[in-house]
């Protein structure tokens, strides 16, 4: 787990199991369908059910993600990411004291580190691979799969201009 931001951290199951012996008030991003979203919603089968969580659910201070590691760009929705900012966004207004936020997916390498890279652009080089080097300083174990790699340089554009809210230390 690594600390990409003031509140925010980068990081994997292991480090989300772990949280409980920092002793601070902690929200979350799980940034994995399994096993995350589908605890959330309720479900067994490989696909989530139609409906108002199909892409994420939200139960107080933990949101749970539809989100899988695909070669292919087209299986990660923009609709999803969005809503995952704008929770990141709305958590770290609300952190206070040692209240913290831990972004994970399974390995901590590709989809978790990926959002941040995204929630951070309108600090970054407009240049995405610049960008990406940038942040691989803060964050050495970014290693995106292909298709988290190809949305974000596909809508670098659109997350470079987008209003965020940063904390205060």
């Amino acid at each position: 787990m690594k600390q990409v931001a003031p509140k925010l951290w980068v990081g994997a199951d292991a480090d989300f199991k772990e949280l409980d012996t920092f002793g601070t008030e902690w929200a979350v991003v799980h940034a994995a369908k399994y096993p995350y979203h589908r605890e959330f919603v309720g479900y067994n089968g490989p696909s989530a059910p139609s409906g108002p969580e199909y892409y994420f659910a939200q139960r107080g201070k933990r949101i749970a993600l539809n989100l899988i590691d695909a070669p292919d760009p087209k299986y990660v929705n923009r609709v999803l990411v969005d809503r995952a900012l704008a929770f990141i966004d709305t958590q770290l207004a609300l952190c206070s004291g040692p209240d913290q936020l831990l972004l994970h997916c399974n390995q901590g390498q590709s989809r978790a580190p990926t959002l941040a890279l995204l929630w951070l652009a309108p600090g970054l080089s407009e240049n995405f691979e610049e960008a990406e080097l940038s942040f691989a300083e803060v964050y050495p174990g970014y290693k995106p799969g292909t298709g988290m790699r190809a949305f974000a340089k596909m809508h670098w554009r659109h997350y470079r201009t987008r209003k965020s809210v940063q904390p205060s230390q």
